[in-house]
């Protein structure tokens, strides 16, 4: 077992793909796009996601206006 933070968030990750994509099988018509996203503390980005290229950009836009909120003050630091 590791104690590099890094590690550890890409095990978590994997785990929480696996559980989503299971929870998500065979129960809804359409998949929704998601994306799980963390920082390292050495500022390697762990992406899961099953996104497009299209998707991943729309939720780039989206992550950009929540920072926007954040940084003027109307909102709080987690969604």
């Amino acid at each position: 077992m590791t104690d590099d933070p890094t590690l550890l968030l890409e095990a978590a990750f994997e785990e929480a793909d696996k559980l989503v994509r299971q929870g998500l099988r065979n129960k809804v018509e359409t998949e929704p796009y998601y994306l799980m996203l963390a920082l390292g503390p050495d500022g390697a980005a762990i992406i899961r996601s099953n996104c497009d290229a299209g998707a991943l950009r729309a939720m780039s836009r989206m992550c950009a206006e929540i920072a926007n909120q954040v940084e003027a003050g109307r909102t709080g630091r987690t969604h």
